[in-house]
């Protein structure tokens, strides 16, 4: 894996974290990743992208505040609130989200990154790229439970 920092995070360290993310996972040594920042209006915690020449591009907000609650979808759905309209009962329903306590950039960057890596797999395995987001945060909330006990993370309230 080879990456290119454009940040002031330490690049060995970073190197170190996502290859014990990636490992088990096939060979990744043609994968680039490219870490940045976001632009200065972004309101996003952090952006990425996953592109299938190999390229994932995770940038962090310089403005994040650290501890952070990231939020990730589950897949967990929860009823919300009843209506009545036009005679008709409605229901409408959430999701009740995973919850990542970051106390680092470095791992705000890996949760990033690993979201984007379970669309690198997706195309890998000839899986249609669209509407994967929840599958996505699903695998980045597993993974980061299974490797990385140090981080802390909370299930979804209701799952």
């Amino acid at each position: 894996m080879q990456i290119e920092n454009l940040t002031s995070l330490d690049g060995v360290g970073l190197s170190r974290l996502l290859a014990r993310a990636v490992e088990g996972y096939g060979d990744q040594r043609r994968l680039r990743v490219r870490v940045g920042w976001t632009r200065a209006d972004c309101r996003q915690s952090w952006t990425g992208i996953f592109r299938p020449a190999a390229l994932i591009r995770v940038s962090l907000n310089r403005r994040n505040r650290y501890p952070l609650v990231e939020r990730l979808n589950s897949g967990v759905y929860l009823e919300r609130r009843r209506e009545m309209i036009n005679g008709e009962e409605w229901h409408f329903w959430r999701q009740a989200p995973n919850e990542v306590i970051v106390k680092r950039p470095e791992e705000l960057l890996l949760v990033g990154f690993l979201h984007e890596f379970s669309h690198r797999l997706d195309h890998q395995a000839g899986a249609n790229l669209h509407y994967k987001q929840t599958r996505a945060d699903k695998f980045a909330f597993g993974v980061l439970r299974e490797r990385f006990p140090e981080i802390e993370t909370r299930p979804a309230k209701g799952a």
